[in-house]
């Protein structure tokens, strides 16, 4: 049976441990279960370079010169697809480079431990010989299916709205 003692130094301790109190530590706090970012809400994230999202943004912009709020809507969605796309690369490759590096430390600890091994990086990246595990490669391959096919989608729907526009000042130069 629990004695009021416990009861009461649990009570202490609850209000001690009641997670993050500031609005930074409840953003930092809410990336906790972030692996790779690549269905992030967020469209830069702070590891990443603003500078370099702006500049993609910027050069679609050029390329595809929207003229109406739509058509801007549409350039923004596609910058954002394709710096997920890019996202999702690094990560692969990160993956990738850990799994080299955990096989790399294997091997030293076998070398200096007596045949001891401690595995020090996650299990998500350990794989034989540098390869992803095979349910890795395949979520890596669905997320890239997906962000391919929103990219179609979306240049798809940006040449609609743009030959929409020319469709209908076409017509309006024909009718003056």
């Amino acid at each position: 049976m629990t004695t009021q003692k416990q009861i009461d130094a649990n009570r202490l301790n609850a209000n001690k441990s009641t997670g993050p109190k500031t609005e930074a530590g409840k953003a930092k706090s809410a990336r906790n279960a972030t692996k790779h970012g690549a269905l992030s809400r967020v469209s830069v994230a702070e590891h990443e370079d603003k500078a370099l999202f702006e500049a993609l943004l910027g050069q679609l912009e050029i390329e595809h010169d929207p003229r109406t709020t739509i058509e801007g809507q549409l350039v923004e969605r596609l910058a954002l697809l394709l710096w997920r796309e890019i996202r999702l690369a690094k990560a692969e490759a990160f993956q990738s480079q850990a799994n080299k590096l955990n096989i790399d430390f294997e091997n030293e600890m076998s070398k200096s431990a007596g045949g001891f091994v401690r595995n020090r990086l996650p299990r998500y990246y350990q794989a034989i010989e540098g390869v992803l595990p095979i349910e890795t490669q395949l979520l890596i391959g669905r997320y890239q299916t997906m962000l391919s096919n929103q990219i179609a989608q979306t240049l798809s729907q940006l040449r609609k709205e743009q030959d929409l526009r020319a469709d209908m000042i076409e017509v309006e130069s024909t009718d003056n």
